[in-house]
């Protein structure tokens, strides 16, 4: 898994490849907790270029919703292809998570709150 991070505001967080946990969710948790830090609590994480997400991944991205809620912010997702919208349903994480078929819309969705 790579990802990138532009501390816009809403911050936006691009993934891509494998997401499956491992040493790359510290780093990933750390440069969301590193939004807050800087005063941006809202994030739009595009999901389009995830190919493969595990139980490992999943939790990195509830893990995300979490913190930025507890500071009164939220999170919307980009992108996620059909496997990964089935994961969703699966888990039921569909109710949970903000969906939005581009960037656009999900930034826009921050100020319509």
């Amino acid at each position: 898994m790579t990802f990138r991070v532009d501390h816009s505001n809403p911050a936006m967080i691009s993934l891509s490849g494998s997401v499956l946990g491992g040493p790359e969710a510290m780093e990933f948790t750390e440069s969301v907790s590193g939004c807050i830090g800087k005063g941006i609590v809202n994030a739009v994480i595009d999901l389009s270029e995830v190919e493969l997400m595990n139980s490992s991944g999943l939790g990195m991205l509830v893990a995300a919703f979490r913190t930025l809620t507890s500071a009164g912010g939220g999170l919307a997702l980009v992108g996620p292809n059909e496997r990964i919208q089935r994961l969703f349903t699966t888990t039921r994480l569909d109710s949970v998570f903000r969906q939005f078929e581009s960037r656009e819309e999900a930034v826009a969705s921050f100020t319509h709150q």
